[in-house]
């Protein structure tokens, strides 16, 4: 089944993939194949164009795991099974069908069944302990995915770096709503998972910098500290000092920097 897409969390760098499927019952039947056509010919360059692109390719891989470090950190939340189970759930219904095929392109393994085994495993009450053996079983498809990423040496880097400063920015984001007397119940929890995903990165990004990048290896540690100070737990703190903009200054130095890298 193929599932149309929207933007994760408002990120801003999933990308849209046409959805096929029925046409309108007003084209000619002739009309009608040729617009399959269009739509497949158009699908078909959308997924080379993001299997082709560092940045947008480990951006799709990123995003789910930014879902399920979340969702595996609610685990352990009394009271949280349910908001966990919907960490697994929206990556699936609303990302993953339109990235497996990217992942044929590259050669990477399908990993369809095991996300579906483990929103199966939440839903159903099982022990935490099965269910977070689910989620390592994802983690080990998104790292065998991550190793067929295209590109190399300073390109890919560089897509690294892009790809953090663009997560940090939008965790900010999500301290902001957080913040918000208006904002949704699970901003929070989606900061804490984009964070902890740009942190996975970034450690291992740093070793690759200094020496080579001193001073983006700065801003880079510079702000991993304050979005660390800040998303200690997936649940929201009573209160907290850190404003939006001081995280939001950490992240824009950081974007500033990868432009020019």
């Amino acid at each position: 089944m193929k599932y149309r897409r929207k933007l994760w969390a408002g990120i801003g760098m999933a990308i849209l993939l046409a959805a096929s499927g029925a046409t309108s019952g007003l084209l000619a039947p002739s009309a009608a194949r040729a617009d399959i056509l269009k739509v497949s010919m158009e699908e078909e360059s959308e997924v080379r164009r993001v299997a082709d692109d560092p940045l947008l390719y480990l951006s799709e891989l990123d995003l789910i795991r930014a879902f399920y470090l979340a969702g595996e950190a609610l685990l352990d939340v009394e009271g949280s099974r349910k908001a966990a189970g919907s960490m697994f759930v929206e990556p699936f219904f609303e990302g993953y069908g339109d990235l497996e095929p990217v992942l044929a392109a590259r050669g990477a393994a399908p990993f369809g069944d095991e996300m579906i085994m483990t929103m199966d495993l939440a839903r159903e009450d099982a022990p935490v302990a099965e269910v977070k053996a689910a989620v390592a079983r994802v983690y080990a498809a998104l790292d065998a995915a991550e190793k067929v990423a295209p590109k190399s040496g300073k390109e890919r880097l560089g897509a690294e770096v892009t790809l953090t400063a663009i997560m940090l920015a939008r965790a900010a984001t999500q301290y902001e709503m957080a913040l918000s007397p208006t904002g949704p119940e699970e901003a929070w929890a989606g900061g804490y998972g984009i964070w902890k995903a740009a942190e996975r990165r970034s450690n291992a990004l740093l070793p690759k910098l200094e020496g080579v990048n001193d001073g983006l290896a700065a801003d880079l540690a510079a702000a991993r500290k304050v979005f660390g100070d800040v998303y200690r737990s997936v649940t929201e703190p009573e209160t907290t000092q850190a404003t939006a903009e001081a995280l939001r200054e950490a992240s824009t130095g950081l974007s500033e920097q990868a432009k020019r890298f």
